[in-house]
């Protein structure tokens, strides 16, 4: 009966030592509108250590866009420049650079939208 509750004993602590891993906290979250909309004005995602962004390709270069479907994308703000206005406030104050390129692409794209 003793070798049994040894080798119990045993087995209860490889379960505890196999337990005791670092955790790592993942959080998945659907893109912002903003995030969705500079991925396709720079054909970019964001990947640091602590967001990135997964994409259907892999890495962080997206398909690039012609101009004619990121007008697609913009069209919805055409008759609602208070939710541009907020994006745009929102890339102004991201670190990253990819926003900072969604900025010149959108002043690049905004005269072309009213046509």
């Amino acid at each position: 009966m003793r070798s049994v509750e040894s080798i119990s004993k045993r087995l209860i602590e490889a379960e505890k030592k196999s337990r005791q891993r670092t955790e790592t906290s993942e959080l998945f979250e659907y893109l912002s509108p903003a995030a969705s909309l500079a991925q396709i004005l720079t054909s970019l995602a964001i990947q640091t250590p602590e967001r990135y962004e997964m994409t259907w390709e892999g890495g962080n270069k997206l398909p690039s866009a012609s101009d004619a479907q990121k007008l697609r994308w913009l069209a919805p703000y055409r008759f609602h420049p208070e939710r541009l206005d907020a994006i745009r406030q929102e890339w102004e104050e991201s670190p990253h650079e990819r926003d900072k390129l969604a900025l010149h692409e959108l002043d690049r794209l905004q005269p072309l939208m009213s046509l």
